[in-house]
């Protein structure tokens, strides 16, 4: 009799050390990650957040300024978003809003040695959920010579915009949220950008952005007509490539 209660203790062991060997040899599940850029377009430094976590630099991110391309676990996340926290009135403690993003990984083609990979940027403009809009960046390998810009109108009260690089119209009636494809510049160097009211046909601002070759850029107005400060009206140049 103890003879076989023996046998069958060293069964259960037998079956519970292949149990824990199988479990210790479960394959782990790959996630795919994609890109996601924040972009802000408020009055003030914001701060995003992933599960707790800031996934920007500790100094915020400043009005204009972006965070680049981060890399994101591919699926459905919900951000957080908030202010920097001030550490005299202790205040900006608390979340603005959350945001709940799907962000599907698309794997990069490539075609006759020219690769496109796909990232998103989301652009935040004020201190909601609906103040953002989200899109997805084409990027492709740019094999010649010449940038390529794209042109994003995130001020909110501002009416729709022309835009001209050097004299010349690039993009035309621009309104709020709207986002034009990536078009192929004739040179790289300095250029002077004029933004028009198309309303009045009056010019609301002029700047000089300097291109470099190859590169591939976002053109993002900001502000209001009548703001001062960082709540001004202007266009800043992001880099995507």
């Amino acid at each position: 009799m103890r003879k076989f209660k023996y046998c069958i203790l060293l069964i259960v062991a037998a079956i519970a050390c292949l149990t824990a060997c199988k479990k210790n040899n479960d394959v782990v599940a790959t996630v795919d990650n994609t890109r996601l850029s924040v972009i802000n377009a408020t009055t003030d430094p914001i701060n995003i957040y992933l599960n707790g976590t800031r996934q920007n630099s500790t100094s915020g991110i400043y009005t204009g300024g972006s965070t680049g391309y981060l890399t994101i676990a591919a699926g459905t996340e919900t951000f957080a978003f908030k202010h920097n926290f001030n550490n005299v009135d202790f205040s900006n403690t608390d979340t603005l809003f959350t945001l709940p993003l799907t962000l599907p990984y698309v794997a990069p083609v490539t075609v006759s040695d020219i690769t496109t990979s796909y990232a998103y940027s989301l652009f935040v403009t004020g201190n909601t959920r609906s103040d953002t809009f989200l899109t997805k960046d084409t990027l492709t390998a740019n094999s010649s010579s010449l940038p390529e810009m794209r042109f994003i109108n995130a001020a909110p009260t501002v009416p729709n915009l022309q835009i001209k690089l050097d004299g010349t119209v690039l993009f035309t009636s621009n309104a709020y949220k709207s986002v034009s494809t990536f078009q192929t510049l004739a040179s790289s160097g300095d250029k002077v950008i004029t933004v028009i009211n198309t309303a009045t046909g009056g010019t609301i601002y002029t700047t000089t952005v300097s291109l470099t070759s190859s590169s591939i850029y976002t053109l993002v107005a900001l502000g209001t007509l009548k703001g001062t400060g960082t709540s001004a009206f202007r266009v800043g140049l992001l880099t995507n490539q």
